[in-house]
């Protein structure tokens, strides 16, 4: 296996010929036959897009190093490209050339030629890395195809385009779910909200009523399309009498109301009982909580933050302790 980078302004081009061998302009060395503590030493004097591009065909090697807190994404658009994040820096990986206009605004990139596959790029990327699945997925092309990740897992897949194949494709790999416009799914839009998710989260070009809202069958929720205080208002009913069992948290975006005396519309005819205040921003303005039970028992703390303009929800299921700032959602994903 040979090994090339050419790197003006921080570009490479990736070339693999057999058999296994490893230079840099100057005759081949057979790094993959080193010890492992001279491979490290090795290694440890490499930039990191170089790293990575070197773990492209070693990917155990990548974890001699133990790399700081990195992880995976993956674009689907006209380029096809993969990028890899860590403490130690940024590279991205590349299907297909860069435009004139779009090569001026990208660093460290690697151009894949046609010997490698998205599949095996990021199966070698996660073992380097040591992760279990691709960080985000970005559907960004409504003709993108790419079939090659299907049964790797993911934390979220981000449909910036209508690509309903690649959705239908990917989605149920995902732990979270983003969608910016509900004529992705057409009429299949609510029965795609009713499935078991784990996190499903509505952008606001995505314009969703109740009735979707109650629909929902997430565990986590993060709605950007603003609801009004009296339609809240409706929902925390259903919820208290047993609609969307499964919520556990929820993050909602408001109308145009009065906030700031919120409790008027959006507890009438609710039984609730004030809990703490809490401050979150530097010039001391405080946002209250309250609390309510459901009918089944479970403890659910809520809360308005007039300034954000969100509403806030988090429903107690395992029926331990609320913390302090459960409130706020105080999942590390809202």
């Amino acid at each position: 296996m040979s090994f090339s980078l050419i790197s003006p302004n921080s570009v490479s081009t990736l070339n693999i010929q057999p058999p296994t061998s490893f230079s840099v302009s100057s005759p081949p060395f057979p790094i993959l036959r080193l010890p492992p503590k001279a491979l490290r030493a090795t290694l440890q004097n490499f930039e990191f897009s170089d790293l990575m591009n070197f773990c492209l065909i070693s990917p155990t090697s990548g974890k001699l190093l133990n790399i700081e807190s990195g992880n995976v994404r993956v674009v689907l658009d006209h380029l096809m490209a993969i990028i890899v994040w860590s403490a130690n820096g940024c590279c991205r990986f590349l299907f297909s050339p860069p435009s004139d206009d779009i090569e001026e605004h990208f660093t460290n990139w690697t151009l894949l030629n046609e010997s490698f596959s998205m599949r095996r790029c990021v199966e070698n990327l996660l073992v380097a890395l040591d992760l279990q699945e691709i960080d985000q997925l970005f559907v960004m092309d409504e003709f993108a195809i790419c079939d090659e990740l299907k049964g790797i897992k993911l934390w979220r897949i981000v449909m910036g385009e209508n690509n309903p194949k690649m959705f239908d494709l990917y989605y149920r790999d995902a732990m979270s779910i983003n969608i910016a416009d509900r004529a992705l799914l057409g009429e299949q839009f609510r029965a795609m909200c009713s499935e078991n998710l784990n996190r499903l989260e509505l952008t606001e070009g995505c314009a969703i009523g109740l009735d979707d809202l109650l629909s929902c069958n997430a565990n986590e929720l993060k709605i950007e399309h603003p609801f009004t205080l009296s339609d809240l208002n409706l929902f925390i009913k259903h919820f208290i009498n047993g609609s969307n069992p499964r919520l556990e948290e929820a993050h909602i975006a408001l109308a145009g109301d009065n906030k700031e005396d919120y409790k008027e519309v959006l507890l009438k005819g609710i039984k609730y009982q004030t809990s703490h205040s809490l401050t979150f921003y530097e010039d001391g303005f405080s946002i209250d909580s309250f609390e309510f039970l459901r009918n089944d028992g479970i403890e659910v703390s809520a809360s308005v933050d007039a300034r954000s303009q969100n509403f806030y929800l988090v429903a107690n299921l395992d029926n331990s302790p609320l913390c302090d700032d459960c409130c706020c959602a105080c999942s590390r994903k809202l």
